[in-house]
Order: C-alpha cells, then sequence, then structure tokens
C-alpha cells in the first residue's frame, strides 16, 4: 500500500511517492502541453498501466486533475495537498488579523488542527 502526492507546476507534472517517515520519492513525470481532463486521464491511465495503483492520492485544486482521478481510479480517495491548503490560507485568511501575533496564534492552532492524527484529537483542537 503506498501514498501518491501528485503536483502540478505549469507544463510540470510530477507523480510522488510517500514513505512511512514522510520522506518522498519520485514515482514518474508527465510532461503535458496543456492541462485539460483528457490529458491528465491519459497521463494517470500510463501510471495506472505500468502497476501504480495508489490507495489514495493528495493533490492540488485542479479540477482536471481531480476529474480525470475519478475516472482512472474511480475507488480511490483524493485529498488536498495540505501546502496548497496552507498558501490559500494565509492568502486568504491573513489579512483580517490585526497583528501578526494573533496570525501567528491562529496559524499554529490551524497547523494543530490539521495534523490531528485521530478524530478524538481533531476534536480537542
Amino acid at each position: 500500500m503506498y501514498f501518491v502526492i501528485s503536483y502540478c507546476i505549469y507544463t510540470n507534472n510530477g507523480i510522488l511517492g510517500i514513505t512511512s517517515s514522510g520522506s518522498t520519492y519520485t514515482i514518474g513525470f508527465a510532461f503535458l502541453l496543456d492541462e485539460p481532463t483528457e490529458l491528465y486521464e491519459w497521463a494517470l491511465s500510463q501510471f495506472k498501466y505500468v502497476g501504480i495503483n495508489p490507495s489514495i492520492i493528495a493533490m492540488d485544486g485542479s479540477c482536471a486533475l481531480k476529474r480525470a482521478a475519478k475516472i482512472v481510479f474511480p475507488d480511490m480517495p483524493s485529498l488536498l495537498c495540505t501546502w496548497h491548503v496552507n498558501k490559500r490560507i494565509v492568502a486568504k485568511c491573513k489579512l483580517f488579523f490585526l497583528t501578526n501575533k494573533k496570525w501567528n496564534t491562529f496559524f499554529a492552532a490551524w497547523h494543530s488542527l490539521i495534523q490531528s492524527h485521530t478524530p478524538n484529537v481533531f476534536e480537542e483542537h
């Protein structure tokens, strides 16, 4: 069983694996001319063809990638990558805090919440 992180940077689309210790390794790359669902579907199908069948996938917010993953791996759960979520939290929420101290307190609490390993720990935070 392995976990796959899919990241998309312009036309450099990579598939990374992550070990139980949190280290990442490259599984493969697909250099796509554009990022429509059909090209993502093709790329994911190629990975599936060579035996890459992840148990879960974390990805950026690309709607095309989400649709393609659902087509190629219909029973595989997908999650938003926390790095991308954190970037959006900073971009959309930080301006509502009047001081850096209040922002840092909020952001520390946010990190504590999203790193909860069980539902009980989540509820405690």
